[in-house]
């Protein structure tokens, strides 16, 4: 009987070691699973013909290394739009041009560019179009911008007449009329991003450069006044 116990205590022993490791593995697997995403700053979507076709993407940087980033030094005058029937269009401080693309999944290929033969003096054309032709894929982060990608550099555009850009300007002047924001700021490119009494922060283009200014000017009145920034 005493052998019978001793055999049975020693099955479940070996069951129990048996399920400890099963479960450790699972959740080391679980873990590392959620470091890989955690480990991963940007979130890509996936590229869809609505959200690339139609929208005017204004240049908004160049990302050749972590050491080099371009800026446009003329804002709102890089732009580019692709139409459906795979015709794309662009602006630049200097010249328009036009090619066009071809797209599969998310790669993206561009053809010969075309464009006015205007010299323009420290203009950035030659770069911009360079870098953009070298392009191979196209993505979208989670904040909606595009991104153009090559082995060389990523080029970031931000649609700024995007639903989503219009409803967070709407907040931002909703927040001013209600005397809900602490300080703000806006930079060249109409970008305005103001931190409201909560500690809170919203953030979108404006329709034109300086509008924060008018918002919170009409406010004043009855909120107090509101310190804003500008580059």
């Amino acid at each position: 009987m005493k052998k019978s116990n001793t055999i049975i205590v020693t099955f479940v022993f070996i069951i129990m070691i048996v399920f400890a490791y099963i479960t450790g593995i699972y959740s080391k697997s679980s873990i590392r699973g959620q470091l890989n995403q955690d480990d991963n700053p940007m979130v890509l979507n996936k590229p869809t013909d609505n959200n690339l076709v139609g929208a005017r993407w204004d240049w908004e940087k160049t990302i050749v290394s972590k050491d080099e980033i371009i800026f446009p030094r003329v804002h709102d005058a890089f732009a580019i739009t692709f139409t459906e029937s795979g015709e794309l269009n662009g602006t630049t401080d200097c010249n328009s041009f036009s090619s066009e693309f071809k797209k599969d999944g998310d790669n993206i290929d561009f053809g010969l560019f075309t464009s006015n033969q205007m010299y323009c003096e420290n203009s950035q054309e030659e770069i911009f179009k360079k870098l953009l032709a070298e392009s191979e894929k196209f993505l979208f982060d989670e904040d909606g911008k595009l991104i153009l990608k090559s082995e060389f550099s990523s080029i970031i555009f931000v649609n700024k007449e995007s639903d989503q850009n219009k409803k967070n300007w709407n907040l931002i002047k909703e927040s001013a009329a209600n005397c809900n924001i602490r300080e703000g700021g806006q930079t060249h490119d109409r970008k305005v991003r103001v931190t409201l009494k909560n500690g809170d922060e919203l953030e979108a283009y404006s329709p034109k450069i300086d509008s924060i200014f008018d918002i919170v000017n009409d406010a004043e009145e009855g909120c107090g006044k509101v310190r804003i920034w500008t580059e």
